[in-house]
């Protein structure tokens, strides 16, 4: 490692220039780095119904779809304000951009139309509302008619008849949900009265808030930067100690979103957290090995030596940790999302070109700049860190200390194991814990779910094998039980079909006598119901519900919230039902809506999440085992680790904070990273052995000197992410939390748990290290 060094000082320039040359290159992509989300990149592409969702949501929809509730402040909608309120807000609806104009429903829709028998026996199709009402009679009509009609009552409209509700779909290609969100501020919003309130709900609204608050993550990123060199400069007691680590982390930045930007990836809000963790290990790895040479000048050594010395000695544990990080990210890989994918192989390409902005560049800036004044070097020695890591290492060795370490330990693992059966898959709640519980998008969610009973889709698709396959009496009256059989489960609030439409039609032939309102038994009067009612609408109308040729329609229910449990529990029943009743000539495919969506991609989590976390343990184990040529090494510093993971996991069960595609990755991050502050320690204490020193005193000298880095670096960190809890987005807050507490609880066991074992053990590949 030494002639290493001396190869690269030796070359210095050449190596300089093409550090420079590339991140410069690099630096100039990262500048067109933008800060966005495709949706469909965020779904495991792979399941089943995600396939259901891909083929079907352009002419059914019920993704991504806003939903705009007008409430009646007073009495019920059935009023000539608040009639004309909702016309015009169901027009301004229709007029958003990249609205899906056959997919927006509404009481005042062009498309809800209304059926009537003329005295010759044919059948007139109007529009429910015209226009504005102006005259009580008018309202009187409206009322009556949405009375009559099945479809709409628990819909559109709520049974208590206090709130309407307006659909709107999106085409996927043409939705700019920054574009959207500023519309539906300045044309949606302002409708509110003081005859009515106006809530907006939705999938594309709550990817408009992401967006829209993305200003609070750079800004809190930005001071986060700050912060970090604050604590370099504290620690390091010059400008010289702060600006190593700072260029180190400031090139892993400049490549890191350079590959990101070259690898097509546009940077998630909610994760920007994770990229400034990676800056942020680059700066800890730096501050290692700056660390190290501030002790080797302390010895005496010149500068020369100095630089030689810190290589040499940490080239090993720094290697390790950045492969372990590297790996460790590499993990998340194993989730079947294609952002997530795209996010591990970049990340992992980011860690890993530390092994140039962080190692080979090390020994070169060092040589630039000058060694830092013997005051700073001595201020350093006498600091807090260094006096409390002395104090810690007498405490963890002693003959009692290590006892009640191990104890202590012991006690945090069965607290912990004890609230890991409560850790929950998903959003645990029906309100999105992306943004505060207080915030427009959670109180207008709520105000919709507690109006309409539900107001999530679940789509599920009648697909036959020929044309007219569903006018058949038996599909018609299976796809009715369908429905009633998954009413009665405890998550649907309502449900609509095609054969709602039929049954609605019987009312009309009969003057709306409620007892018509049933599927006919003979095929005849199905096609004709059906034929009167395609004639008298528009075709797009129809084609909401079924295709032209009645060989594809959806059954859509609508949920009170996504729970794992219940949408888990609404899957099983849909599939018992669908076994239970087979059709000759149709098949029910399922599932798309948003609740489709969510199985899906619960399914997913359920697939990956045990999976990638053995992954990462696994990678971990194996760096350390050949790093240190001994598997009880490995066994060693994983066991502080898996107590960290325990400790972390029963956090996010005693805060209700669902395991779900948004941490996930931030785990995988944080079982990487936490393994580093074991390996320098574990490293530190052969290399005292291997100098001839007592195994007990090499336990302690590597707490002090080692030790007081570790305690530094993590603190760094912690104060770093925790900069990004303040945010209005409440995810980030808690996966900065979730992320200081990985630093925090992986910084503990290693300084304690690790040191207590070995010393109690003593295992014998150390022995090793002192013969050598």
């Amino acid at each position: 490692m030494e002639r290493l060094a001396d190869w690269l000082i030796a070359r210095r320039h050449w190596v300089f220039g093409v550090v420079l040359l590339v991140s410069t290159a690099l630096g100039i992509a990262a500048l067109r780095l933008s800060l966005d989300f495709r949706s469909a990149d965020l779904l495991p592409q792979g399941h089943p119904f995600i396939e259901v969702q891909n083929r079907y949501h352009k002419n059914f929809g019920e993704t991504n779809v806003l939903t705009v509730m007008l409430e009646a402040r007073e009495g019920t909608i059935f009023t000539a304000p608040v009639l004309a309120t909702l016309f015009r807000l169901t027009e301004a609806v229709d007029r958003l951009p990249g609205v899906n104009h056959d997919q927006v429903s509404s009481l005042a829709h062009r498309m809800t139309r209304w059926v009537r028998v003329v005295p010759n026996g044919g059948m007139v199709s109007d529009v429910v509302m015209n226009g504005p009402p102006t005259t009580e009679a008018e309202v009187r009509e409206i009322r009556n008619l949405v009375r009559s009609a099945s479809y709409v009552m628990g819909s559109m409209v709520s049974l208590d008849q206090r709130a309407a509700v307006i659909r709107a779909g999106f085409h996927e290609q043409h939705l700019d949900y920054r574009r959207l969100f500023d519309e539906v501020n300045a044309k949606i919003l302002p409708m509110a009265d003081e005859h009515a309130a106006v809530y907006v709900t939705g999938l594309p609204r709550l990817n408009g808030w992401i967006l829209h608050l993305e200003g609070q993550v750079l800004t809190a990123f930005a001071v986060a930067i700050v912060v970090t060199w604050l604590c370099l400069y504290a620690y390091f007691r010059d400008w010289r100690g702060a600006l190593r680590p700072t260029i180190s982390g400031g090139l892993a930045a400049l490549w890191g979103f350079g590959l990101m930007h070259l690898a097509g990836f546009a940077l998630n809000p909610l994760t920007l957290v994770i990229p400034f963790l990676i800056t942020a290990r680059a700066v800890s790895h730096s501050a290692q090995m700056h660390d190290r040479y501030y002790e080797e000048l302390a010895r005496g050594a010149a500068k020369a030596g100095a630089i030689r010395g810190s290589f040499g000695g940490l080239f090993a544990p720094t290697a390790a940790g950045i492969l372990t990080d590297a790996l460790g990210v590499l993990a998340i890989g194993i989730i079947a999302i294609p952002a997530l994918r795209q996010l591990a192989v970049t990340a992992t390409l980011w860690l890993l070109s530390l092994m140039v902005t962080e190692l080979c560049l090390n020994p070169i800036v060092y040589t630039y700049l000058r060694a830092p004044e013997p005051e700073a070097i001595w201020a350093r020695e006498q600091a807090l860190l260094a006096r409390w890591s002395a104090r810690l290492a007498s405490a963890v060795t002693g003959s009692r200390g290590r006892w009640a370490t191990l104890g202590a330990g012991a006690v945090v693992l069965a607290v912990a194991l004890v609230l890991l059966s409560r850790v929950q898959v998903g959003d645990p709640t029906s309100a999105s814990r992306i943004l505060t519980a207080d915030s427009e998008y959670n109180r207008s969610h709520r105000a919709v779910q507690e109006e309409f009973g539900g107001s999530e889709p679940f789509l599920v698709v009648a697909e036959g094998d020929a044309p007219d396959a569903l006018q058949r009496a038996g599909v018609l009256r299976t796809i009715e039980q369908f429905q009633r059989y998954l009413e009665r489960t405890p998550m649907v609030g309502a449900s609509f079909s095609l054969v709602d439409i039929l049954t609605s039609m019987g009312e009309r032939f009969h003057e709306l006598e409620p007892k018509w309102g049933v599927i006919p038994t003979d095929e005849r009067s199905i096609r004709e119901m059906f034929f009167t009612y395609w004639g008298s609408v528009y075709p797009s109308s129809s084609a909401r519900f079924f295709t032209p040729d009645f060989r594809t329609a959806h059954v859509t229910f609508f949920c009170h919230d996504h729970t794992i449990e219940h949408v888990r529990a609404l899957v099983s029943a849909a599939r018992e039902f669908i076994a239970a009743h087979p059709l000759e000539h149709v098949q029910f495919r399922l599932a798309g809506g948003f609740i489709g969506v969510m199985a899906a991609v619960y399914d997913e989590i359920l697939r990956s999440q045990a999976l990638m976390t053995a992954a990462s343990f696994l990678v971990i184990f194996v760096v350390c085992a050949v790093t240190y040529r001994s598997l009880v090494a490995a066994v060693l510093l994983i066991l502080p680790l898996a107590l960290a993971n325990a400790v972390v996991n029963a956090y996010m069960a005693a805060r209700v904070i669902g395991l779900d595609l948004d941490t996930l990755p931030v785990i995988s991050v944080g079982v990487g990273f936490g393994i580093d502050y074991g390996i320098y320690l574990l490293s530190r204490i052969q290399e005292g052995l291997h100098d001839g020193v007592a195994l007990d005193e090499a336990v302690r000298d590597a707490i002090h000197l080692s030790g007081r880095t570790v305690a530094f670096t993590a603190l760094t960190m912690t104060a770093g992410v925790l900069c990004f809890t303040p945010t209005a987005l409440r995810f980030v807050g808690e996966m900065a939390t979730l992320l200081a507490l990985w630093m925090v609880a992986s910084s503990a066991t290693a300084l304690t748990l690790l040191p207590a074992l070995i010393v109690v053990i003593r295992p014998g590949f150390l022995a090793r290290s002192r013969a050598g």
